[in-house]
């Protein structure tokens, strides 16, 4: 691998032509002699320029160069490859948003200008990027980076070495430009596509089915048939189920369906709005005069675990797994999360509270029938295990969001994992480690791209 610096880059209107200039320090570094005319490369983009000596700290480029390469400067690595000093790497952020918004990006705002500037501290170029935004065909780009929360310049940017996915869900009116976006990135040669959609909650579970180690720990789940008879049977054999949409997210559209004792009454509750709460006989269900209340999108029937809770309060975990350099996976975060009193959902979105799982297992290790230690050493296991069966299966994941449960028994199960892990969590309780976060999918970029 060459051996690449940090530089920070600025425009020069007065310079005529493509020049670039390079602070003294930076000739010796990079084996650069003033006068020669070298190929100055940003992605797959390139010209030619005459490189000459400046007293600045800055390297210098001409706004000829600017212009050809789309850039407007700021700070960069810079690696010399033969007569080439190649500058980079760029990262497209792939989110959702609107240069018409105020903040740019629903609920992804705060996120994008963080990596923007931990990326520009370790010499990386990132911006933001929405459907529409990046023409393969043309090698073109237009897309935004922040100075702040709320100041935004969209403009045309340079063809990205990297692609990171970061939307997790697409709204209708750009669902099918972004479909075709992420198809055509899937299958490109010149760019890096990375966090791609590790497929729905399906397809995902059968795969760690098929992974032996990981079987033990899966709650029963099939594919709902919308067949009474199905729901009927399973609540027969485990008393209480999870109805969950196969491409939901957010702990949205998920219903739970209890056995009544005795009287035939299934209850059905909304993990979003606990107070919807319903009941149907279950000879109704059977003879399809009353039916689930669900929309006509496939769904899971999952086996209801009797997971830890304390003073009524629900509680699973999320395990924030990435992908490192050299390959491993190293656990970033792990968190505890606690549904409202008497409530049948742990999820943020659904008003649940996020605190450490260490602070939470140690502190509550009277529930548990062995070492706190040891459940947490393989819950770290477990996740790990996740990660590298999806890998291996789908391949350019760069982390998971695990969600773990730990029942009365001790016994661990996986709930459910997700391809693109939010931080609202980790900024309530472990902001160092948000920043951790968003650093180690850039860093494992930029060293794919031999900086």
């Amino acid at each position: 691998m060459q051996h690449s610096l940090i530089c920070h880059v600025q425009m020069d209107s007065t310079w005529p032509g493509c020049q670039v200039g390079l602070p003294k320090r930076l000739f010796k570094q990079l084996s650069c002699k003033p006068g020669t005319r070298m190929r100055i490369k940003i992605s797959s983009q390139s010209v030619h320029a005459v490189i000459r000596a400046t007293t600045r700290e800055e390297v210098v480029f001409s706004n000829r160069i600017g212009q050809r390469l789309h850039f407007q400067g700021g700070r960069i690595s810079v690696r010399k490859k033969g007569d080439t000093l190649e500058f980079g790497p760029v990262i497209a952020l792939y989110v959702v948003g609107s240069p018409e918004n105020q903040p740019p990006f629903p609920n992804m705002t705060r996120m994008v200008c963080d990596t923007i500037r931990i990326g520009e501290e370790k010499g990386m170029y990132v911006y933001a990027v929405i459907p529409g935004g990046i023409s393969v065909r043309e090698q073109r780009a237009f897309g935004a980076r922040g100075t702040s929360y709320d100041k935004w310049i969209w403009c045309e940017q340079p063809y990205p070495d990297i692609v990171i996915r970061k939307a997790a869900t697409f709204p209708k009116g750009v669902y099918r430009q972004a479909k075709t976006d992420l198809n055509i990135l899937d299958k490109s040669g010149d760019i890096m596509f990375m966090a791609k959609d590790i497929g729905d909650k399906w397809s995902v579970y059968r795969w760690l089915w098929n992974y032996e180690p990981l079987r033990k720990h899966l709650p029963y789940t099939e594919l709902y048939k919308k067949q009474s008879q199905q729901v009927v049977d399973l609540l027969e054999q485990y008393q209480s189920l999870y109805v969950k949409p196969v491409r939901g997210t957010q702990g949205k559209g998920i219903y739970k369906l209890t056995n009544g004792k005795h009287n035939g009454i299934i209850r059905i509750e909304n993990t979003a709005i606990p107070s919807q709460m319903q009941k149907i006989k279950r000879t109704d269900l059977l003879k399809n005069k009353q039916m689930l209340p669900i929309s006509s999108q496939s769904y899971l029937l999952q086996q209801s675990l009797h997971l830890l809770k304390h003073q009524n309060h629900l509680t699973d975990f999320r395990w924030m797994i990435q992908k490192l350099p050299n390959q491993n996976w190293e656990i970033t975060a792990r968190i505890c999360r606690i549904g409202r009193e008497k409530t049948i959902s742990t999820n943020i979105h659904t008003g649940g509270q996020a605190v450490l799982a260490e602070q939470w297992l140690y502190g509550h290790s009277n529930l548990l029938p062995r070492s706190t230690k040891e459940i947490l050493e393989e819950m770290d296991e477990i996740a790990r295990s996740v990660a590298v069966a999806i890998d291996q299966k789908v391949g350019g994941v760069l982390e998971l969001g695990v969600d773990l449960g730990v029942d009365r028994n001790g016994r661990i199960w996986i709930i459910e994992v997700n391809p693109r892990p939010g931080r609202k969590m980790l900024r309530l309780c472990q902001p160092e480690v948000r920043q951790l976060s968003l650093l180690r999918p850039l860093e494992y970029a930029k060293y794919a791209k031999g900086f």
